[in-house]
């Protein structure tokens, strides 16, 4: 018996070489797929089944320190590499690319006129508009004909500067700002009223398209590392700390569990009548590709295994357990 073991061991071990297990691995996942081209979609996944383990391994675990701190690591390590790439833009990022990008975004019609709303009623536009207001009337009322023509010498004194006039007439400007002040709050919700006409009369896809090429223009030939550049360490980390942060809120509420179960739901209804095999031929996942990809994945840690005897002694254990029990049926029977 104790013969037997070890030629199986042997056996096994040798599915394990290099080339065998290539083999192995190509022979296993093409039985699988004809398999799975036999089976509907739902008998392997049903849908609260797919639920929970969304539930359970996605939504409920918890992000540990350690586990952001690899995260935070690698996004350092993504932005160094970034930062030291002297490839232009348009090197990584065609422009049949950007075009296709940006036609999307311009064609967010309904999306454009709720930020032009929310932008136009904010009170940081308002105090946009009237700080643009008071200072554009009064250089003009202060530089142009009105007190040229109603002050006498104003016209020579404003070619001194406005501290000179000013010094002429100390109380001029105190009695326009008191003036325009309460001008400017008078009218300010008619300017913001025009100001959102005006951009929804201006602001089409046309003008858009234009922006969109502009700035095509103005940073293509700008290096990787010079955008890169504009997002530092800190900030990229905050961004990462703020989404982790934001995920955690969301998993758990009542409202992601609804969407969740909804795709899922829906997923369901279109293909899990379907056998499994085509709907994963159909998402691109062929048998020859997933072979390749388990040998590649596997072959390094494999190669380890068998050089420091680890895989051995546990085909040992595996095939042991088996071999003793025959040995304890054949002393039994005798």
């Amino acid at each position: 018996m104790a013969e037997m073991l070890e030629a199986h061991v042997r056996f096994e071990l040798q599915r394990f070489s290099a080339q065998g297990l290539a083999a192995a691995v190509a022979e296993e996942v093409t039985a699988l797929f004809d398999w799975l081209g036999t089976v509907p979609l739902d008998q392997l996944l049903a849908p609260d089944l797919v639920e929970d383990w969304i539930q359970t391994y996605i939504c409920e675990p918890e992000i540990t320190v350690g586990a952001a701190d690899m995260a935070d690591s690698l996004l350092r390590s993504a932005r160094a590499a970034a930062a030291s790439q002297e490839a232009a833009v348009v090197e990584v990022f065609p422009r049949e690319v950007y075009d296709q990008f940006a036609s999307a975004v311009i064609g967010m019609t309904e999306l454009r006129s709720a930020i032009t709303t929310e932008v136009t009623t904010s009170e940081v536009y308002s105090q946009l508009i009237a700080h643009v207001l008071y200072y554009g009337i009064k250089n003009y009322l202060l530089t142009e004909s009105v007190v040229a023509r109603r002050v006498p010498g104003a016209s020579s004194l404003m070619r001194m500067g406005q501290s000179a006039l000013k010094t002429a007439a100390p109380n001029l400007e105190k009695g326009i700002d008191k003036q325009l002040t309460a001008f400017v709050n008078a009218n300010i919700a008619d300017s913001i009223r025009e100001s959102r006409t005006y951009l929804d009369t201006v602001v089409d896809d046309q003008m858009l398209r234009a922006v969109a090429d502009e700035v095509w223009q103005n940073n293509s030939e700008a290096k990787v590392a010079d955008a890169v550049g504009l997002l530092s360490e800190d900030a990229l980390v905050a961004i990462a700390d703020a989404g982790r942060a934001a995920w955690l809120a969301l998993r758990g509420t009542a409202t992601v569990k609804d969407l969740c179960s909804r795709v899922v739901a829906d997923f369901s209804y279109r293909h899990g009548s379907r056998p499994t095999a085509a709907v994963l031929v159909e998402a691109g996942l062929t048998a020859e590709l997933a072979s390749a990809a388990v040998v590649a994945a596997l072959a390094p840690a494999v190669e380890v295994a068998l050089a420091d005897g680890y895989l051995e002694s546990r085909i040992r254990c595996r095939l042991g357990a088996f071999y003793g029990t025959i040995d304890a049926y054949e002393q039994v029977s005798d």
